[in-house]
Formats: C-alpha cells, structure tokens, sequence
C-alpha cells in the first residue's frame, strides 16, 4: 500500500509484520506481508551541498516524502553531506548521514582501479564514480590522507572529502581505543604513528592519527580538535541529565526527545578495561529511569530537543549471557581452562582470575570483543518462571521482558562437573520444566530476562 510506505508510522526497535524490501514484485511467505519496490526506479546517489538539494528532484516539495535513516522527517532534517536517493514512484527521498574517518591505508585491487578501500583497518566498497574518481590514482586522496567517507544506502562510500571539511569529525564522541599502528605515506614509506578511534552517538566511527596515546582518558567522552591532520583530544566535562523515558512521547523526565535520536550505550567508563559498544533504539529505554550515572553525554538540537545520548551500561546489551560449565577453581572439582562459558552453544574461555566469586553452573554475561572474554559478570536470580507468553515472562504473578536472545538451559549433574543441554524455545514448557529465570538487572534498571536454567 503506496500511502501507508509513505505514512508509515513503524519506528526503530518495533515489532512489525509489514517490511519494504528492493526487487521484485509483493507476495506473502511464512505469512509476512512484502511490499517490493524495484531497485531500478530509484536514483543513483547523490551528495547534498545547497538547501535547494531537493530541486534536481522536484520543486514541489509539499507532496514530498523524507525518509532519513530510517526515520520520517522533512526537507529541513536533510543535512550538508547527506546522502540521497529519490524515488519517483512515491514520490519519496531517502537521506543517509552515516560517515566514517580515519586513514586512507589500502585500495582494493589497486589504486588505478579500485573496487574497495581500506580505511584504518575496515574495508569498504565504492559505490560511485565520484567516489572512485577521488580514491583513485588519478584522484586527490593518497595513502596515509585523513579522510571522511560519507556511506550510503548499502553502507558503500558515495562520495568523500578532507577530515578538516566536514564537521563530522569535530564535536565529540566515545575514546574507545589509542594505541601506535604501522602506517604507509604518499611516498610509499612506512612509518609507525600515534591513534586514536572514537564512536559518535550515532555508531559512526572515526580513527585519527594523534601526536601522542590517550590512554589516560580512554573510555571516555571527548572533545576533538583537527590541526594539519593531527587530532587532539581532551576530556569533555560531565553532561547530566536524568528522567524516565517515554518512547511513546519522546521525553526523558521533562525533556522532550528528538524522534530521530541517537543512542549509543557503552559497556564501561573504566580506563583500565577494554570498552564495547553498541547502538540502540529509543524503545529499548522505555520506562528506565536514566540517572546521572547513566549518562555520558548529550546533545539538544535547535528545537530544544535531546538528538544524542551515550550512555554507560544502560541495558546491558553490550554482554553475551551463558552458564559456566567449567572452571579450575578447585572447589569446583574441575579442570580446563580458568572459566569455560556456554553461550548459546557456543563455548568461551575466559582467562580472568575472579577467585571465588563464580561456579560451575552460574548464570553470567561476559563482554568479548573477537574471542577474548574483557569481563564477566554475576547474573541475579529473578525467581520461578510459571508462564512464558511470547517475549515476556510471568514471575511471581508479574509479567517481565525477556531478552531477544533468551536462552533456556538444563543444567544435570554429570561425573566431571556440569553438563548443559540447551532447551529450544517451542520446546520449553513450564509444565514440564521447572525454571529459574535470571537477569542482569531488574527491567526498571534496563536489564532483561536473560537466562532461565530448569532441571
């Protein structure tokens, strides 16, 4: 249905049962509603530059629909090095504002002709002329350069430009990794230089060449400023603000929220530890009381409304939740590796000395970041399961919210230790299993239902 694309009134973070997707004609399967729309009638992309950018489409912008990233807007959300593509058949434009900094290292499979580029360690493909043009061997752009990729609708780079052109690489954002790396320059020497890499609240990325580590301030908010190049980066100073979030009203306590807000959540403000991140929706925080504490940084637009927020382990969902089944604790009466995690399956070893603190058949989340376990942490018993109704449980006649990733384990007691058979979902049945539910935190606080162990 053409008008309900247009006026659609599906957010970020809901459930739905009606998608859009590209190429090919509507049908129904596994009793999910299609509506298609061919790639083809959509045009290629294009890099805002003017407030006028929407003329080269239409010049009646009242019937014009605007769709960016993800969420409706106007003419006037629509920024300088967006993205855009048009689509006549509903009259409809999509903005795209991701963007990513860092050093121009490698082309892909040469710079005469390249398909992809290398930008401080993450591959991406070209997807324009402009695009090629520039990062080409006949472009302006050469090894060791500082740029900024502006990605479009398949995260592919439309068109790029100097880090200093673009304020996508001022403001501040999330220190959450500074080191020394091996580099190339123009010229073809190697030389080794100072870094830094920094998350926006939207989930951009950037990597700067710096003059000098921070890892005193590592895990932290700040400000970034570009001479020649060369970023320098200094603590931001703390940014409160506190409430209870309403998705439905776009607030957070009195404060009214931009309905295209975004949220980044870290898993920790420690320097000495190793920091994951993620991305998440505004109704991922409905009814948490945000606190101070909570609250790393955000941002007000020009209507007073908050547009950014990083938050520090404000849902927990930077962990992955399991059961130990092994340890070498030897009140355990086990041997192995320190800590071996069962995570849906999949095994963990995790080399930290905790002491005593977890056994064999705790329920705990761990932060990973490739195969390296940073942290582990204690779940909380939630009490008995007796009902289990889609994505919400009934605990001791309430109701809570499970986990998109809940996983149901039963736990037996083999001859060498724990042995953990997990349940499938249609298969569990309170009648027939007796389950404890466990979470990270009460739902109140952002936690989930993340693991129920039955025996």
């Amino acid at each position: 249905d053409e008008q309900k694309l247009k006026e659609t009134e599906f957010r970020y973070g809901d459930i739905i049962r009606r998608c859009v997707i590209y190429n090919g004609e509507s049908h129904i399967e596994n009793g999910i509603e299609y509506i298609n729309v061919e790639s083809d009638s959509m045009t290629d992309a294009e890099t805002v530059k003017t407030s006028t950018w929407y003329s080269k489409f239409t010049n009646d912008v009242s019937g014009l629909s605007v769709m960016r990233d993800g969420v409706k807007g106007t003419v006037t959300d629509v920024k300088t090095n967006d993205i855009v593509y048009y689509l006549k058949d509903i009259n409809t434009v999509f903005a795209y504002s991701k963007k990513a900094t860092g050093v121009y290292e490698k082309a892909t499979p040469n710079k005469d002709m390249p398909t992809s580029v290398t930008i401080s360690g993450k591959e991406y493909s070209i997807e324009t002329v402009e695009a090629f043009n520039k990062l080409s061997s006949a472009g302006t752009f050469n090894y060791g350069d500082t740029v900024t990729i502006m990605l479009g609708k398949n995260s592919e780079i439309a068109d790029v430009m100097t880090s200093s052109s673009t304020s996508a690489t001022a403001g501040y954002g999330f220190l959450y990794m500074t080191g020394t790396k091996a580099l190339q320059s123009a010229d073809g020497d190697h030389y080794t230089s100072a870094y830094a890499s920094i998350v926006y609240a939207d989930g951009t990325t950037a990597e700067f060449v710096t003059q000098k580590e921070y890892t005193s301030i590592l895990n932290k908010v700040v400000t970034i400023k570009l001479k020649d190049g060369v970023a320098t980066l200094s603590p931001l100073s703390s940014s409160y603000i506190s409430g209870k979030v309403n998705s439905n009203s776009y607030t957070i306590g009195s404060h009214a929220v931009s309905p295209s807000v975004s949220v980044l959540d870290v898993s920790t403000d420690d320097s000495s530890k190793t920091a994951i991140y993620k991305s998440v929706y505004l109704k991922r925080l409905d009814g948490i009381n945000l606190s101070d504490s909570n609250v790393l940084y955000f941002h007000k637009n020009q209507r007073g409304e908050v547009d950014q927020l990083i938050l520090n382990n404000a849902t927990g969902d930077n962990y992955i939740y399991g059961i130990i089944t092994s340890s070498t604790d030897k009140a355990n009466k086990t041997q192995g590796s320190p800590y071996t995690i069962n995570v849906n399956g999949t095994e963990y070893r995790c080399s930290l000395d905790y002491g005593s603190k977890f056994r064999v058949g705790d329920a705990v989340g761990i932060s990973v970041s490739g195969n390296n376990v940073n942290t582990m942490i204690s779940l909380q018993s939630a009490g008995t399961v007796s009902q289990i109704d889609g994505d919400t449980v009934t605990i001791g006649g309430k109701d809570y919210t499970v986990s998109d990733e809940l996983i149901v384990y039963k736990k037996t007691q083999g001859a060498n230790g724990t042995v953990t058979n997990i349940i499938p979902m249609g298969e569990y049945r309170e009648e027939q299993y007796q389950g404890t539910a466990f979470w990270d935190k009460a739902p109140s606080s952002g936690g989930r239902v993340r693991i129920i162990i039955v025996r």
